[in-house]
């Protein structure tokens, strides 16, 4: 139930809800087309796996999108929303897996997700943006502490003038 972006950077969101046994079922619904568009019919279905819920696939969304979003209880017939106000998604720019972990009308956690080798999830491309700009944060340090030496130095001379 996710949707492909039309850029070939995607974020991948892996939802985990921590809750009962499956007396219940959740389902996680919002304000994009991967989540349903507040539609529950539409919404992604959360499965119990090994004492907590989580999405079986990762949910597809934009990077740069903003999503509003609920998880919701589901017993028998009855639909239990979470309270308002909506929980709120900023989704990052760039392509890699981020982990969603929270509770039903709680707190929630989002952070990269763990590969294999229990290292954060991100592709090259996330790389090298992470690498530009931090090259882009030295570069613009460099040049701060360059004008402030260069004003230290005006000071100096400005002083040593009024001296003589």
């Amino acid at each position: 139930m996710s949707s492909t972006a039309t850029s070939t950077a995607q974020m991948r969101l892996h939802v985990e809800v921590q809750a009962e046994a499956p007396v219940e079922r959740f389902c996680l619904v919002g304000s994009s087309k991967a989540l349903g568009q507040w539609n529950p019919k539409h919404g992604v279905g959360l499965e119990w796996m090994g004492g907590t819920w989580m999405t079986r696939q990762p949910v597809t969304l934009k990077p740069r999108e903003r999503v509003d979003f609920k998880f919701l209880k589901i017993v028998g017939s009855t639909m239990e929303w979470e309270g308002d106000p909506n929980r709120v998604l900023d989704v990052p720019p760039g392509d890699a897996d981020l982990k969603l972990k929270g509770r039903f009308n709680a707190h929630t956690i989002l952070s990269l997700a763990e590969g294999a080798d229990g290292r954060p999830s991100t592709s090259q491309a996330a790389e090298a943006a992470s690498a530009r700009a931090e090259a882009a944060a030295g570069a613009a340090w460099r040049r701060s502490v360059e004008e402030a030496e260069s004003m230290v130095a005006e000071s100096q001379n400005d002083l040593r003038a009024r001296r003589e």
